[in-house]
């Protein structure tokens, strides 16, 4: 095994970095989430499908829409804790009143519920971790 080849192979090993829990308010109560760092092709594919709109300094710079890329990248990383246990959110089929089949996507029932401030917390925490953070591990490494 080549050595590019072990870095290749601890670094798919790692765990992915997990931002510290977000306190969003839901209902009048405080909920934690939690976001880990996805794959960078998977985040590559999704910004690439959500592309910039208007003239945020994000917008300009990256090339993207990070609240549409929020909203699809959460479902993949995001947990809620409940009692301290990381609990995933579900997409699911369920009968209604009428014993009718429905679709619940329970992240994007609860990013709709969110207000304007807890949603900036989560596309903060979001975006830090799969476009901010790498930047600055490359500039310190490249310092190093």
């Amino acid at each position: 095994m080549s050595v590019l080849s072990e870095r290749i192979a601890a670094a798919k090993s790692a765990p992915r970095e997990k931002c510290d829990p977000v306190e969003v308010l839901l209902d009048g109560d405080v909920v934690q989430l939690v976001f880990e760092q996805v794959p960078g092709d998977v985040w590559g594919s999704v910004t690439a499908k959500h592309p910039a709109v208007g003239g945020g300094l994000i917008a300009l710079r990256y090339g993207y829409d990070v609240h549409k890329v929020v909203r699809s990248i959460a479902p993949l990383s995001g947990f809620v804790l409940v009692d301290g246990v990381e609990s995933k959110l579900d997409y699911v089929k369920k009968k209604d009143a009428k014993d009718s089949v429905v679709e619940v996507d329970e992240w994007a029932d609860l990013l709709d519920a969110l207000d304007g401030h807890s949603f900036s917390l989560v596309a903060d925490a979001v975006w830090y971790l799969n476009e901010w953070a790498p930047q600055q591990r490359i500039a310190a490494a490249k310092k190093a």
